[in-house]
């Protein structure tokens, strides 16, 4: 069977997926060569071309690149593009000779995700990072898909692009003139950054922490318009849209993050608890047992 792109759930284009007749688990694509097996006990889908993604109760994903398996949080898996997770704590993408295009690493859970009025975006990248951070654009869709959420570091800038129901939303906040030398001259090590949409309001907040153990940031709140959620479209995140690129640390949550706990992140890398165990993760892949239901058109 063709497996069915994330960006295009009509036309079928996109590599080629075999499943596995006797391991549900077991999937391989032919124009890489390539097996993959999901984590247990979830299974592959041929419709979403994705591992199943397992209900939880942390209401996180997070991914700190780190070993045994750099591209998969609790479940919830990162294809690699051509970027690449070696287990020590980097996403690393890599410039792509011509003619060939970067293939961004992707997160299909996220294929119309919805955080509604609540949610929090979050991650690291090298010091020196300069492009897209994350984007659910898909240029190569037929037709073209525009973002709904995409966060930009052009410089010091941290530039955020939101859209919902035809609302758009634009905000940036820049680090100081002294934290732009600081990097300059070469002493950052990370720079961080947030998104949170909560109670009607926004706050965006890019920061960097420097080799001597310091840290600078700014940040900034006002409200959204009226009625405004966080919501996806039907491509997934992608990370590592624009090269080189370089992650240290990526994830996002359906409830909102406080300032101490974006702190607390910050010095340990550690995401919140979940303020309401009881809701459990995002609802994805709600058909998940009718998959073979789908052929290409």
């Amino acid at each position: 069977m063709q497996g069915i792109r994330y960006d295009d759930h009509t036309a079928g284009y996109g590599p080629l997926y075999v499943k596995d007749e006797f391991n549900p688990r077991k999937y391989y694509i032919p124009k890489w060569h390539d097996y993959g097996y999901c984590p247990e006990p979830g299974t592959f889908s041929l419709k979403y071309c994705a591992c199943e993604h397992l209900n939880t109760t942390c209401a996180c994903a997070h991914w700190n690149f780190t070993a045994p398996d750099p591209l998969l949080d609790d479940g919830t898996y990162m294809s690699e593009g051509n970027c690449e997770a070696d287990g020590r704590g980097e996403l690393v993408c890599p410039p792509v000779p011509f003619p060939f295009e970067p293939v961004p690493a992707e997160i299909p859970a996220t294929q119309k995700i919805y955080f509604g009025k609540t949610g929090t975006i979050f991650g690291k990248v090298d010091a020196n990072f300069e492009g897209t951070v994350v984007t659910n654009e898909s240029p190569e869709a037929k037709p073209p898909m525009n973002h709904t959420i995409k966060i930009e570091i052009i410089d010091c800038t941290l530039i955020v692009w939101l859209e919902y129901r035809g609302i758009e939303v634009f905000h940036e906040v820049t680090l100081s003139a002294a934290a732009k030398a600081r990097i300059q001259n070469g002493e950052g090590e990370k720079k961080a950054f947030y998104l949170v949409v909560e109670n009607g309001n926004i706050t965006v907040c890019l920061g960097v922490l420097f080799d001597d153990g310091t840290y600078e940031e700014n940040h900034w709140e006002e409200p959204l318009p009226v009625g405004f959620k966080l919501a996806g479209n039907k491509c997934p995140f992608k990370l590592g849209f624009t090269r080189p690129a370089i992650y240290c640390d990526f994830g996002f949550c359906v409830f909102g993050w406080t300032r101490d706990q974006w702190k607390h992140y910050l010095h340990t890398c550690e995401v919140p608890p979940n303020p309401h165990p009881g809701t459990g993760s995002w609802p994805v892949f709600a058909d998940w047992n009718e998959e073979n239901q789908l052929s290409p058109g």
